[in-house]
């Protein structure tokens, strides 16, 4: 009897994340009728209270960038950190890091005063909030840092194509879905509830040939474990990974 608890409470049955698939965004959209409340107000209104420049703790997608770091020393860091929550990569870095480091964070122009408004005085010429990629000079950016972002960009190639004018060394994506596929398909995100929304898993072949026709050249690849299940698509057809490109 001890045993069969011990056992249910291991092995829970778990909701599937994803659902369906569809070949344009527009037929993702047009099969679920819940509408995203993800980055509305009052998202903005809770974000905002748990704002830092200063994660207690960092795991997952938010290790790569404090381990580059580490590894390849340097005296300045320009970072674009696009998308992964408001709190920038920024705040997971260790205070010698900070120093060395500018990034700019992506985030929705109306959030923007907001956040900037909160940065410490001691962290204002390290970090600050963007809502356009024109706000940078080309050429000034070290690494293009993508935090489970890319899947929820619209047209992410020509979103690319604005990256690549910026000549960043590193391309990272890290923690999004890739699959073995020769083209991208959607699929329903429905681990946020309410909210059921499309996210997009992106051909690793579409992608590498992308980035190859753009001087890059992959350097890692990792595959993440977790529960990223699909009601009808098998496990085997798509993981979640990291992806680092180097120029």
């Amino acid at each position: 009897m001890i045993a069969h608890k011990i056992k249910k409470i291991f092995h829970k049955n778990r909701t599937a994340i994803y659902r369906g698939k569809y070949y344009s965004l527009a037929e993702a959209r047009a099969h679920t009728h819940e509408k995203q409340t993800y980055g509305n107000a009052s998202y903005d209104k809770r974000a905002l209270k748990k704002f830092t420049t200063h994660e207690k703790y960092t795991h997952g997608r938010n290790m790569i960038i404090p381990i580059i770091l580490s590894i390849i020393n340097q005296q300045n860091w320009k970072i674009i950190d696009i998308g992964g929550g408001v709190n920038s990569v920024f705040s997971h870095l260790n205070s010698p890091q900070k120093q060395k480091t500018t990034c700019h964070k992506i985030e929705r122009p109306d959030i923007i005063q907001p956040l900037n408004q909160q940065i410490p005085e001691k962290h204002k010429q390290n970090l600050l909030y963007i809502s356009d990629l024109k706000e940078i000079h080309s050429g000034s950016i070290d690494i293009a840092y993508f935090g489970s972002s890319i899947q929820y960009i619209e047209n992410y190639p020509l979103f690319l194509e604005n990256i690549f004018k910026l000549s960043p060394q590193l391309i990272i994506f890290s923690e999004s879905i890739f699959t073995s596929e020769k083209e991208d398909y959607y699929v329903l995100q429905q681990n946020m509830a309410p909210n059921i929304f499309p996210n997009n898993f992106i051909s690793k072949t579409k992608m590498n040939t992308i980035m190859h026709n753009n001087g890059y050249s992959p350097t890692l690849e990792l595959t993440i474990p977790g529960e990223h299940t699909h009601k009808e698509i098998h496990r085997s057809e798509y993981d979640c990974k990291t992806l680092i490109y180097k120029k």
